[in-house]
């Protein structure tokens, strides 16, 4: 049930393929001996990193306690990249039983700075406040990007205490990336504005935090250079998050920023690396020249925050579906459903967008209203519309599109069931078992989709007919009345 949960939760906030293939990853339900296997990967330090970040985020997209248990033990590692997003993982998974394990983190002095920064980073993610003494307790470290991330973090938790997650914030614009920030976004203002409170360095760190998540929310590419500019500023916590976020929104604008600050000799290791992975996901042909004359650099966190970004890069302009592929690699032959997902959910989305169109652009005022009434049964587990107008412009599009998805979950839910393995790989087979193409369980979910769609249309303009004979062309009379409502405004206003 957790799992189906998590998958809803995916779907609300994806689109297209990517939801597909992110929702069925999570419907599989990892075995234990799956997550076993991806958390041998990580643990191994005879695996490439670029293998073993894979296998991280892969652990991070599954959660549950054994995910958790055996990120938790790597932080023994070497490296202290590695153990950086460990802790970010953790902090993004927002499971409070990650908390015992980032309070030992922060307190271990061994640990790299920037390792101990995202514990206590990932401690104010979580949101549990009962962190929050041993937070202020490491407000005053000796380490400032410790000390720094701490007093943002009791100043995030202070604003969750407040309400301000549950009641929201009027004005704001809400996260479009998915992630847990260390704080929310500040109130719309004009770019020129924002950028002011980014680099008045006399402002709380937290308020200028406030205005970079507002900026990066704002993803133009104004917001992006004004965000560049921050990377001039004192604090090498304030310049690394700034790299993040840069690496976030993806924006090839910021490139010479971010190159100059990979380049700059005495940076700090921290925004260096930053950097150098935001370069990876933005994925130019520029960007990886320039990583590839850093992937050898002698700062250590550099050198392999370059060979990560390389391989985002990669994954970035590849034909790769899905980043976190450790369940992927461990099915070998059976990946082949994922490209199946790929090809389905690329269709879908297209038919999807075609079928609503042809629908709203063929029936008048009327026949939306109604069509929206057969259709509710379909999509009122999804969607709650609040307005006549978000009815057709939202409600009728995400019918179709969870419609599909269904289809497309028990194409593959079906072909599962054939391969005789409910808990294993989706072999793709045929009856006789020979071996059945990916794009073909697509095409069935397609196909299926359609059937319903015909089929939907068909109530409906029946529905309709029969509405229209019992209501004495009430629905009628009520869009000559809107239409004749709309004329006069119109009239008004011209006069």
């Amino acid at each position: 049930m957790i799992n189906y949960l998590r998958a809803v939760k995916y779907f609300t906030k994806r689109d297209s393929a990517y939801t597909v293939a992110t929702a069925i990853i999570i419907l599989r339900m990892a075995s234990e001996q799956e997550v076993a296997a991806v958390g041998k990967i990580l643990v191994n330090p005879k695996q490439d990193l670029t293998t073993r970040f894979r296998a991280l985020f892969t652990l991070r997209n599954v959660g549950g306690p054994e995910a958790i248990e055996w990120i938790s033990q790597t932080f023994v590692d070497d490296s202290a990249l590695l153990k950086h997003e460990l802790a970010y993982c953790l902090g993004q998974m927002q499971d409070e039983r990650a908390i015992p394990t980032l309070e030992t983190v922060l307190k271990d002095t061994t640990q790299e700075p920037m390792v101990r920064h995202e514990a206590g980073e990932a401690l104010g993610a979580i949101g549990n406040l009962e962190v929050l003494d041993i937070l202020k307790e490491y407000s005053e470290d000796p380490v400032i990007e410790v000390a720094e991330t701490c007093q943002l973090a009791v100043r995030r938790l202070e604003w969750l205490t407040s309400g301000g997650d549950q009641n929201g914030e009027e004005g704001t614009d809400g996260n479009p990336y998915c992630s847990v920030d260390p704080a929310p976004p500040a109130q719309r203002k004009t770019v020129p504005e924002l950028r002011t409170q980014l680099l008045d360095e006399s402002l709380p760190l937290f308020e200028r935090y406030r205005a970079m998540f507002a900026l990066r929310n704002l993803g133009t590419e104004e917001a992006v250079l004004a965000l560049g500019d921050g990377l001039q500023c004192s604090s090498a916590l304030f310049r690394h998050e700034i790299g993040y976020v840069l690496g976030q929104i993806q924006h090839p604008a910021s490139i010479p920023q971010l190159q100059a600050a990979l380049e700059l000799d005495g940076e700090n290791a921290m925004v260096r690396h930053e950097c150098a992975e935001a370069l990876g996901s933005i994925g130019k042909e520029e960007c990886m020249k320039i990583l590839e004359r850093y992937r050898k650099d002698t700062e250590r966190v550099v050198k392999e925050s370059c060979e990560v970004a390389l391989d985002m890069l990669e994954y970035e302009n590849g034909t790769q579906f899905q980043y976190a592929d450790g369940l992927l690699r461990l099915q070998g032959e059976h990946g082949h459903t994922f490209q199946a997902i790929k090809s389905a959910g690329i269709i879908g989305n297209m038919v999807q967008s075609g079928c609503s169109l042809c629908c709203i652009l063929h029936f008048d005022l009327t026949g939306r209203y109604q069509s929206r009434r057969s259709i509710v049964t379909v999509n009122r587990f999804y969607t709650t519309p609040t307005s006549e107008a978000s009815w057709d412009q939202q409600g009728f599009i995400m019918s179709l599109h969870k419609t599909f998805l269904v289809c497309l979950l028990l194409a593959v839910c079906v072909n599962q069931a054939q391969s005789g393995k409910p808990n294993g790989g989706l072999r793709l087979t045929t009856s006789k078992g020979g071996t059945l193409q990916p794009w073909l369980v697509g095409l069935a979910a397609v196909v299926g989709f359609l059937f319903i769609v015909f089929v939907i249309l068909i109530v409906q303009r029946l529905f309709f007919k029969k509405e229209k004979e019992e209501d004495g062309g009430l629905y009628e009379n009520t869009a000559v009345e809107m239409e004749a409502g709309n004329a006069s405004e119109v009239k008004q206003t011209s006069l």
